[in-house]
Order: C-alpha cells, then structure tokens, then sequence
C-alpha cells in the first residue's frame, strides 16, 4: 500500500479569532521523520469545518522539489470544480502561500486540501499536530493519481499517513 504525506496546508480565520493560528509553525516534514517520493499526483486531506463564519484567506503548500505547484480547495458536496485554488512558485522544503478570494465554509460540511505537484512527503506516523482538532477537524487523507488539478476522490484513512494543515 503506498503510504505518503501531502504537505498541504490552508490558513483560516474566524470571526473572534485575533491572530492566525498555524498548528504546525510551519513546521519542515523532513525533520519530522518524512521521507521525499517523486512522482505528481494531487494529495491532500480532508477536514471538517466546526465552526461559522470561517474564512479561508490563503492556500498554502510545503513540497519537497523546487518548481511550480497548485494548492486547491474543494467542497466535496460539490467535486467538479475546485472553490479556490492558487498557483505557486515554490522553493523546496519552504512554506509557500497564495492568497485567494477568502471563502467562508459551512458549519458542519467537510472540505479537501490538496496540492498538486512534482514530488510529495511519505511518512510513518507523523505528529498528531499535524492531524488538528477543534474548528478545523482532520478526518482522512486524500489522492488522485495524475499530473493535473482534479478533486483528490480518493480516500486513505490509514494512520499512518497524515496530511499536513496550518491553520
């Protein structure tokens, strides 16, 4: 079973919230045991909205190679078109970040973040941090084989894999 780790991340406010709140403090996967794999494919992960009137601002992406990448948002009530998306140029092992037209979610109602790119991070067992809980709720990691921007339908539960948010 191929296991990976997609370091894809999106950053979230809420009304009441001060300040940004990025669990993972742009945190490098490398030093947290993930190994690099080649290949492009669409990864990301699945999350569950707890909350009103939170607003993604940013879509952001940490890849293992240097290059372009495309950071998507999609409902998965509706998984024809993405609801955001940003292109970027990335530097490898760097946190890269892309604002978009904000886009309140839905109390309840879960959502994919995905990255598409050449290269991904695969790891066993990586922090919980980087499975969050609260507002922002990690349910399972995403894929879709390929090299273009597509709704990530595949889905892998397996514990030992994780998608990588910073919220």
């Amino acid at each position: 079973m191929r296991r990976w780790l997609l370091v894809a991340v999106l950053v979230l406010t809420a009304s009441g919230l001060q300040a940004q709140t990025k669990p993972l403090n742009e945190t490098d996967p490398i030093n947290n045991g993930m190994g690099i794999y080649g290949g492009t494919f669409t990864l990301g992960w699945e999350f569950q909205c707890n909350a009103a009137n939170v607003q993604v601002t940013q879509l952001g992406v940490c890849c293992p190679n240097a290059g372009s990448a495309t950071a998507s948002l999609w409902d998965t009530t509706a998984t024809s078109t993405p609801i955001a998306t940003a292109a970027l140029n990335v530097a490898s092992r760097t946190w890269t970040w892309g604002a978009i037209t904000p886009v309140t979610l839905v109390n309840g109602r879960r959502y994919r973040i995905a990255v598409t790119a050449s290269g991904y991070y695969f790891g066993h067992s990586p922090p919980a941090v980087w499975r969050p809980t609260g507002t922002i709720q990690y349910t399972s990691l995403c894929e879709q084989y390929g090299t273009t921007v597509q709704y990530p339908g595949t889905v892998n539960s397996t514990v030992n894999n994780a998608g990588c948010a910073d919220i």
